[in-house]
């Protein structure tokens, strides 16, 4: 069945930002993993770590619709409500983050009850902001000033039985989870960033701690993550609550297929796929195959490869090629909409998102990056050759990882911690093996055997990188090369 042109794009494939779509989207068409399943579980926290476009955002947003669909108390919380004023004592900070959160606890779920005056729920947030998460039965008080206040007052906004039933519930279920997505928003690695976050996480170990039935879902950035367990002593504690969330390609494909079968399923008459998860949704869509570094390739395969696990960025890119397709007439895609995506418009993009997730901690991270482009860029390098392009830049700039001096192989393995560049070994005549940094992630700070792998870089990258100048060092080597 000819699928494309019937499509409305944008429909089919939602909102990049995950935690922005729809509910009722985001429930037809989210996979569910492990992580997910603690979120939705009994584990007082939960905190999602990954990179940018992994999914963290829409894994809280899916496991908070499902808390509220269950009847339990869920509270969305945003960062930048839980600024305080930090104080030297670490300990003052850390009280008063507390004092915050149960403020700001109580302020939400008295809007969920439906206070209609706001001096309604003043006695409430009083006592919580006083003594609040100090309360062990937390939940059970909350319920108990909530439950004074409708009989002491009579506001014409409540319906009396209706709050009594939900207090009672709340009383009765002692559940309070509270969701805080981005925990780190705004966050850079300096002095009053690092000790805010560190003196929230530490707030929230003690709530969780210390107050029957409160628990939290949380997200993180990766890169974050990993200053945090360089840079406090702290966060081995709370390294058993840290979950970093990834996808393995089957799970991609789902993300894809499932999104293909919801719309046509709703909109499109006779369309025959019977399951969600099934490949020939795609086949539907796509075509099979793909010519991929002179071998042919399942195209479901190189669009895993190049969205590099990650589901905004497959998302992003199978919108660009279907449009693309649609403006050619095609009935489906083909794969010169997918090669035109990605060189002309994709590349670029997944680039300079690159170079903005990792400035955090390499303010010199664009030109990092960008010593490796050219015309005729080198995609599969030595070590010595690597070595040789980094030193070119970090002799000249000085450049810098979480705010200190870094050295040539600190650099490298900064490149292939963030995805940049991976190793490579070959297994047969025509065949490798990749390694990635989740694969050996002390491949490169070990020393061990590193030489013997040749550097490739991601394919997300190459088209942006072949469009640039040639670097002065590249220029060198090419004309040593020539003269040999």
């Amino acid at each position: 069945m000819e699928i494309l042109a019937k499509m409305d794009i944008d429909e089919v494939f939602g909102n990049e930002a995950g935690e922005e779509e729809s509910r009722d989207f985001l429930k037809e068409v989210y996979i569910e993993n492990d992580i997910y399943a603690r979120a939705i579980g009994n584990t007082r926290i939960v905190c999602v770590r990954s990179r940018k476009g992994v999914g963290k955002s829409a894994l809280l947003a899916r496991a908070f619709t499902h808390c509220e669909h269950k009847g339990y108390s869920a509270l969305w919380l945003s960062p930048t409500d839980l600024a305080v004023q930090l104080d030297t004592d670490y300990n003052i900070s850390v009280d008063r983050l507390k004092k915050r959160l149960a403020r700001l606890s109580v302020g939400c779920l008295a809007k969920k009850i439906g206070f209609s005056a706001a001096e309604n729920a003043d006695e409430a947030i009083a006592w919580a902001e006083k003594d609040g998460f100090r309360s062990k039965d937390f939940i059970s008080k909350v319920a108990k000033t909530f439950q004074d206040v409708v009989k002491a007052k009579n506001d014409p906004g409540i319906s009396e039985d209706s709050v009594t039933r939900l207090l009672a519930r709340f009383a009765e279920q002692k559940v309070l989870t509270i969701f805080i997505d981005d925990l780190d928003r705004g966050w850079r690695p300096t002095g009053p960033d690092s000790i805010r976050l560190k003196a929230m996480i530490s707030a929230i170990r003690e709530i969780a701690r210390e107050c029957d039935g409160v628990s939290f879902r949380l997200s993180l950035r990766e890169d974050v993550w990993q200053y945090l367990e360089i840079h406090d002593e702290q966060i081995d504690k709370f390294r058993q609550y840290a979950h970093f969330l990834k996808w393995d390609d089957a799970a991609l494909r789902k993300i894809i297929g499932k999104r293909i079968w919801h719309y046509c399923k709703q909109n499109i008459n006779g369309y025959s796929v019977s399951s969600s998860d099934d490949l020939s949704n795609i086949y539907e869509l796509f075509d099979r195959t793909y010519t991929w570094s002179e071998e042919i390739k399942q195209m479901h395969e190189v669009l895993t490869n190049l969205s590099r696990r990650r589901p905004r960025d497959i998302i992003q890119l199978v919108k660009g090629a279907a449009v693309r397709a649609k403006s050619e007439g095609h009935t489906k895609i083909q794969e010169t909409d997918v090669r035109n995506e990605f060189v002309y418009s994709y590349s670029r993009v997944r680039t300079l998102d690159l170079i903005k997730e990792f400035k955090n901690e390499c303010e010199q991270m664009e030109s990092l990056i960008t010593v490796f482009g050219g015309k005729r860029y080198i995609r599969v390098m030595p070590y010595q050759e690597v070595i040789g392009l980094i030193k070119s830049v970090n002799g000249r700039i000085s450049i810098e990882i979480f705010g200190k001096r870094a050295t040539d192989v600190d650099c490298h393995n900064f490149l292939y911690r963030c995805g940049f560049i991976s190793a490579r070994e070959k297994i047969s005549l025509t065949k490798y093996r990749h390694k990635l940094y989740e694969d050996a992630p002390s491949l490169i700070e070990s020393m061990v055997g590193v030489e013997k792998y040749d550097w490739e870089i991601h394919a997300a990258f190459r088209p942006y990188l072949e469009s640039l100048q040639v670097s002065p060092y590249q220029e060198k080597t090419r004309k040593s090369k020539r003269g040999r």
